[in-house]
């Protein structure tokens, strides 16, 4: 069942009053999205508010936790609503909106901002991957897209995405981390688990792999076996489209890079 929707009064104080309001709007329009407990599978949707050079921590508001797909979804809705002066990040577990103000006064030295504003807490490593949403809606047209069942729509979100890399669509510091390579493929037909793979251009780092899999209902066990296949997959957007695909994917590497925090901060060579 769907949490209550959030009420412009219960965001960041901090927050410009028109934004609250567009974020309000957003979330009120959203009763088709599932809130679900924290775990795998789900990603807790925040905002804040930032100037050129530092984050606002009195903005910093929790929408609520999503299946994945759902928070993708969104956090593509807010990207949408708040125009080009948002954009959104990633740490462990969580999709970040930011919305950007020009701020007039000398600000502090800028910090990265973490999933519970600025307590003290070392910060997360910088996403790996960077997403241009208006970038990726032209992909829409341009991709094509595999037909459901067959054996190439296992490999569809790797495809996706290495077209999004490709267009600059989804972008990383090549001078940082050299050519990537990045794997994302469902193992059955279903599409209800997503293998990830993450291998870095730097010798001697291993690959790092991960996956998501789908929320399966309470009776899924006492189905059929065609009635499990049938079981729609909570990992695919709705609707499903390059942004929202590429929003889910691209929060699900950053993740995926991010768990390896302490191992991958030692492997840069400069």
């Amino acid at each position: 069942m769907n949490e209550p929707t959030t009420p412009a009064a219960t965001l960041g104080a901090g927050l410009p009053a028109h934004v609250r309001d567009q974020i309000a709007a957003v979330v009120d329009a959203s009763g088709d999205l599932e809130h679900v407990p924290t775990g795998s599978g789900a990603l807790t949707v925040q905002v804040c508010s930032a100037s050129e050079t530092s984050y606002d921590a009195a903005t910093w508001s929790t929408l609520g936790t999503y299946r994945a797909a759902d928070a993708a979804t969104l956090a593509e809705r807010l990207l949408d609503a708040l125009g080009d002066s948002a954009n959104i990040g990633t740490d462990l577990g969580v999709l970040i909106v930011t919305h950007t103000h020009t701020d007039s006064l000398e600000a502090p030295a800028m910090t990265a901002p973490t999933a519970h504003g600025a307590d003290g807490t070392p910060a997360p490593a910088a996403p790996l991957l960077t997403l241009d949403i208006a970038k990726a809606d032209v992909l829409d047209d341009d991709f094509e897209w595999p037909e459901p069942g067959t054996p190439q729509a296992l490999w569809m979100p790797h495809w996706l995405l290495q077209a999004a890399i490709n267009s600059g669509a989804v972008t990383y510091d090549r001078r940082l981390w050299g050519e990537l390579a990045l794997s994302a493929e469902f193992t059955a037909p279903n599409r209800h688990e997503l293998h990830f793979v993450i291998t870095y251009e730097i010798d001697g780092a291993p690959n790092i792999v991960d996956g998501d899999t789908t929320d399966y209902p309470s009776d899924f066990n006492e189905l059929s076996d065609d009635e499990q296949n049938a079981v729609p997959s909570t990992l695919v957007p709705n609707p499903e489209t390059a942004a929202s695909w590429l929003t889910y994917l691209v929060a699900a590497f950053n993740a995926v890079h991010a768990s390896t925090d302490k191992l991958v901060r030692g492997w840069p060579q400069h």
